[in-house]
């Protein structure tokens, strides 16, 4: 068991260290100005994206490492929420190649620390996770900002196997989509059906049926999946086949990312 657990560490790390790699290499392909262009998320640049992705590295690789510093750090950021935003800004501020060094770094650090202590539960900012989740977070938090760093440069979203794990991952989250909102979660459960790039399809699921007898399932591409759970685009503009009135409720919602309700994207086709 102990080495299933290692080795799924292995092939999560190998995943997120592509993911990071990718973004890099967008990111060294840029003048230092692109760095101030404004992505889609609301008062956030090219570099606020980076910057947070960095930071957030070095705390996760804290927790890891560090379970009591980074408690009594969390009860800090009780107290006085600003730490983030201060914290976020700092790294921010750095010129773009030491921003980009930084980040390199920091998630270095973390795959680190998280290779170090697999199937271990982690304490983090809601309940605690194993190694395994956090890094799986990690490359959706990491695909997510790519995304908006991407459309603010007008660069391509390219899309790999290893974005089923952020489709899994808003999946696991639908009830907590709706308890976010202060709506009750569905009773049954919604089936997610995903075409990969190969032409294969993955199921996460098993579709209940609603009032009416229609099964609660939603079927899409690998990519429209992925951008949907995680807020990149709205659910109007992907062609998504929902049927059910659980599912049609939950693409509206979709979230795969902690934290309050995002605005998502407005519509772009209507």
């Amino acid at each position: 068991m102990e080495s299933e657990t290692a080795s799924r560490s292995q092939a999560l790390a190998a995943e997120l260290r592509a993911e990071t790699e990718e973004l890099l290499e967008v990111l060294e392909n840029v003048g230092a100005d692109d760095f101030e262009i404004p992505t889609p998320a609301q008062g956030w640049n090219v570099a606020d994206q980076v910057a947070h992705l960095a930071y957030f590295d070095r705390v996760a690789a804290r927790a890891i490492k560090d379970p009591g510093g980074f408690a009594d750090w969390l009860a800090g950021v009780a107290v006085d929420p600003t730490i983030l935003e201060k914290g976020q800004g700092e790294v921010a501020s750095l010129a773009p190649r030491l921003l980009l060094k930084e980040f390199a770094a920091a998630r270095e650090e973390y795959l680190g620390a998280a290779l170090s202590h697999p199937g271990e539960r982690v304490a983090w900012f809601g309940p605690a996770m194993s190694a395994e989740s956090m890094t799986t977070a990690r490359l959706m938090e990491t695909f997510a900002h790519g995304v908006d760093i991407r459309d603010a440069l007008g660069e391509q979203v390219f899309f790999s196997e290893r974005h089923l794990n952020v489709v899994y991952l808003g999946y696991r989250t639908i009830g907590f989509s709706f308890r976010n909102r202060g709506l009750e979660p569905p009773a049954g459960d919604i089936q997610i059906d995903v075409r990969m790039p190969d032409g294969a399809l993955r199921t996460f699921g098993q579709a209940s049926l609603d009032a009416a007898g229609e099964e609660n399932r939603v079927t899409g591409s690998l990519g429209e999946l992925a951008l949907l759970v995680v807020q990149r685009r709205n659910a109007a503009d992907l062609e998504l086949v929902v049927s059910g009135e659980d599912a049609r409720r939950w693409v509206g919602i979709a979230q795969a990312f902690a934290g309050p309700p995002g605005p998502g994207r407005p519509p772009r086709s209507k």
